[in-house]
């Protein structure tokens, strides 16, 4: 395993409750995407270091060779882990009839704008159809103790100033007819999907709204603008902010979500939605600031104001309140230089095959 995930794992475990994993049973979907593949190697981690390998784990994912997946293909001879090959965006047989399990997390999505522009049709599918085939599946189980959905920060749409730190509370104002409306607005919807399971047939139901996680587990072609920033500084290229670098972000290192998010499932409220993320928020500008720093200002730092059409309509300004999450414990926080160096240590490691574990 990656030293730097090693380390980030060390961490969290400080902060959740372990006896409340023992002997559990999880089903989770989108288990090779970031915060996916993060979540399962920190459960496997755990699993093997603290709960004495009595956690299982069902996984789907949509790689035709899953040994072969650059973030959790290490753990295919784990016989505590089953794999399911399944593409949620249109195949849901898969996810009909899979048994009893204590959490399921359903975190299967096309989060990068530029990925979920190409399949619109087929992220609505996984955000929408997938999430009600799943609730339906678990309606009747009488050992689930948490169903979590992985929503977006990005339901918020754009709010003003007064508004940021963004509550839960807020409604947003998004445009259903836009672009970005595919991923969005199936977004709101699966929320709404859950809520009524909730409501309606008693359904231990948390939703989740990460906002802006950053972390190892991204890939190469990821277009996240914090993701492509770091792959063209460790490829000693300058930085090319597209915008006009003004817009703010609130940044959040993936352990430090991992802790959130546990306690959500460990201790949330039925019902309940959780914002997941930091609320300390930079500019794009001062984010690319960072980076090239790391790179002892090898890199420069350009301002193209040119926005593309696929990043049209994207918030000025996307922070959240995290007052509710961490009303449930004490939260970790990694500052923005900490957490984008640990990222960029953890893909030279990546590229190097320097695992310590």
């Amino acid at each position: 395993m990656n030293a730097i995930l090693v380390e980030d794992f060390k961490i969290i475990n400080k902060y959740i409750d372990k006896s409340a994993l023992m002997n559990s049973k999880w089903f989770i979907t989108g288990s090779t995407g970031m915060l996916g593949s993060y979540f399962v190697s920190f459960l496997s981690w755990l699993n093997e270091n603290e709960l004495n390998n009595s956690l299982t784990m069902t996984l789907t994912h949509r790689s035709k060779s899953i040994k072969d997946d650059a973030n959790i293909g290490y753990l295919t001879n784990k016989k505590y882990i089953n794999f399911v090959q399944v593409d949620l965006s249109s195949e849901f047989e898969a996810i009909k009839y899979h048994g009893e399990y204590d959490y399921v997390v359903h975190a299967a999505s096309n989060a990068a704008p530029r990925i979920y522009l190409e399949d619109p049709v087929g992220t609505i599918n996984t955000n929408v159809r997938a999430t009600q085939i799943l609730l339906e599946s678990l309606k009747k189980s009488k050992k689930l103790k948490a169903f979590m959905y992985v929503s977006s920060g990005e339901v918020y749409g754009n709010p003003p100033m007064e508004a940021v730190p963004t509550p839960e509370s807020y409604i947003g104002v998004t445009d259903n007819l836009s672009n970005r409306s595919c991923y969005v607005e199936s977004k709101r919807f699966a929320e709404t999907i859950c809520w009524n399971y909730y409501k309606h047939y008693g359904m231990p139901v948390r939703i989740i709204r990460p906002v802006h996680l950053y972390g190892p587990g991204f890939r190469e072609n990821d277009s996240r603008v914090w993701a492509d920033f770091i792959m063209k500084a460790v490829n000693a290229r300058d930085i090319e902010i597209l915008g006009d670098g003004l817009s703010r972000r609130g940044f959040c290192y993936l352990a430090d979500a991992v802790v959130q998010i546990l306690l959500v499932l460990l201790h949330g409220e039925n019902g309940e939605v959780y914002n997941i993320g930091s609320d300390k928020h930079i500019s794009i500008k001062e984010l690319a600031d960072v980076i090239a720093s790391l790179t002892n200002d090898t890199v420069s730092v350009k301002i193209k104001n040119d926005l593309p059409d696929y990043l049209k309509g994207s918030p000025q300004i996307s922070c959240p309140s995290v007052e509710k999450v961490s009303s449930l414990s004490k939260l970790h926080y990694t500052t923005i230089k900490t957490g984008l160096d640990r990222t960029m240590k953890w893909y030279n490691i990546k590229l190097k095959g320097e695992y310590d574990e």
